[in-house]
């Protein structure tokens, strides 16, 4: 999705209610959220008059491993983005019939997460296609709520860079809260991390969100949905 950074939340009638209608080429609107700044928790109370939410939830997001994909009750998500002067917020809702995480570290992409594209520059070399100087993708993993069998099995919720892959998320924070039918999870990244010194009205941001499915026992995800309904990859053109 290309974004603008916004000062006063998008209008009743336009974003808000045009979700389903919007593309990932379009630009939209990123609310910017007031004081208080969202608690992090998982509980997704500070979100409910946040407009903008994306809906992942149709067959043809599921731009990999689609084949698997059988219904929103099989995997299904609303994911909202918004800023603050310091920090850059994700929050999301996930309907995950069989949640499974057995991984922590850099191997949380194995397991079920969510992945955070943002390119902070789209304006520089806009005809590069690979992810360089700008750009970055973020693991976000919900842990697995104590159920490792074990003290030592239990993963807590965990942000990850993967890429650049040496990047340090000093600052960031990430909460997951489990529901009956998957689980909450909240993450502010700070925008000094990602390069950004002074986020602003009407700059320019570039980003994608896609959940992961990992049902099987084979340590690597089976499927995803994203927003775009572009077929997945890893590059600037999303």
């Amino acid at each position: 999705a290309v974004v603008g950074l916004a000062k006063e939340p998008p209008a009743t009638g336009s974003f808000a209610d045009s979700v389903a209608r919007v593309t990932h080429t379009e630009p939209r609107a990123l609310p910017l959220v007031p004081d208080p700044p969202p608690a992090v928790d998982g509980q997704l109370e500070d979100w409910a008059h946040v407009p903008g939410v994306m809906l992942l939830n149709r067959a043809e997001q599921a731009t990999w491993g689609g084949d698997g994909w059988k219904s929103a009750a099989d995997l299904s998500a609303k994911v909202w983005v918004a800023w603050r002067p310091d920090m850059l917020y994700l929050a999301a809702e996930v309907t995950d019939d069989q949640l499974r995480q057995t991984e922590a570290g850099g191997d949380v992409h194995k397991g079920d997460h969510i992945q955070f594209l943002l390119d902070v520059a789209p304006d520089k070399e806009p005809t590069r296609g690979h992810f360089g100087a700008g750009q970055f993708q973020l693991a976000l993993s919900p842990g697995n709520f104590g159920r490792g069998g074990a003290p030592q099995a239990d993963l807590r919720p965990e942000i990850r860079c993967l890429r650049p892959a040496a990047l340090a998320l000093k600052g960031a924070v990430i909460a997951a809260q489990p529901t009956g039918r998957g689980y909450r999870l909240e993450a502010g990244i700070p925008w000094s991390l990602l390069g950004v010194k002074r986020p602003a009205v009407g700059v320019p941001v570039k980003f994608e969100v896609a959940v992961f499915d990992a049902d099987g026992t084979e340590g690597r995800p089976e499927k995803l949905l994203s927003f775009s309904t572009m077929q997945w990859s890893t590059d600037r053109a999303r």
